[in-house]
């Protein structure tokens, strides 16, 4: 496999993946998502006192993007992911179009990596533009006031800031993790429909279960579990063994589920698919 050609498909992919209609959607919806929520806010007096941080939604424009990140993490980061990744795959084997991309110079490592590579990049974008939302639409109704930490300290200016960024940042592993379980599944599935509809599924199953659970040893296996480590960037002291220990097991989800998409790929027969 050469690298150079790697990022050619990269390239052609990435430009794919913008100008689909899905991911056009997906990534407004991204943008879109907290001014609705900030509009919400605004014409309701009470907090949404049952979410983490949701009681300063009306005291410190910070909340609002914390508030956002706890909800799209617990529901919503499957479906997202599942709406990006499932495509990468399943659209060559429903257009049939794999043994003539296959004649041509690259090679089936060229295209997988490229192809991997896309997702991931368009995971990114979702995660920035949701950050970059999300932070302007907090201090545009609220202002830039300290917002209170989960220990009672306050944070705030560049402190409070800096934490969100990186409360944010921390969802990559995670969510990288479900892109390679989804590109797993659209490996496997052949079929886009169901490679949107089985991640949604694993991953709200997956929550489930870490409600149920709770202290449960086998939760802290799950893909899910490393969302929620940011909490501990919002204590004081922080404390970081939730965000090490689920950087472990979102990179041991993330390796197997490319190693075994990329032997799938690597032994499919596409002369006859």
């Amino acid at each position: 496999m050469r690298p150079l050609g790697a990022m050619t498909v990269w390239r052609w992919e990435s430009r794919r993946l913008a100008a689909q209609t899905r991911v056009k959607v997906v990534v407004g919806a991204c943008a879109i998502a907290p001014w609705l929520l900030v509009a919400g806010l605004a014409v309701q007096s009470q907090e949404p006192k049952d979410t983490l941080f949701g009681i300063w939604v009306h005291a410190s424009g910070w909340s609002i993007p914390l508030v956002m990140l706890g909800f799209v993490g617990t529901w919503l980061f499957p479906l997202l992911v599942a709406a990006i990744a499932s495509g990468i795959f399943a659209g060559e084997d429903e257009a049939g179009i794999w043994p003539g991309l296959l004649t041509r110079s690259r090679s089936r490592g060229e295209l997988f990596a490229g192809k991997v590579l896309a997702a991931l990049t368009a995971v990114v974008v979702i995660l920035t533009v949701l950050t970059v939302s999300s932070i302007l639409a907090g201090i545009a109704e609220t202002g830039d006031q300290p917002l209170i930490g989960l220990s009672g300290n306050e944070l705030s200016g560049g402190h409070v800031a800096a934490l969100v960024v990186a409360s944010w940042a921390s969802e990559i592993p995670p969510v990288f993790a479900l892109a390679a379980l989804a590109l797993l599944i659209s490996v496997l599935t052949r079929g886009s429909i169901a490679a949107v509809l089985l991640p949604v599924v694993l991953g709200l199953a997956f929550q489930v279960d870490t409600f149920i659970a709770g202290g449960d040893p086998l939760r802290h296996l799950l893909v899910t579990t490393p969302i929620e480590s940011w909490h501990g960037f919002m204590a004081d002291p922080v404390f970081l063994h939730p965000f090490w220990r689920g950087l472990a097991v979102s990179a041991i989800w993330f390796a197997v589920s490319l190693v075994a998409a990329a032997i799938a790929f690597a032994r499919r027969d596409f002369a006859v698919a």
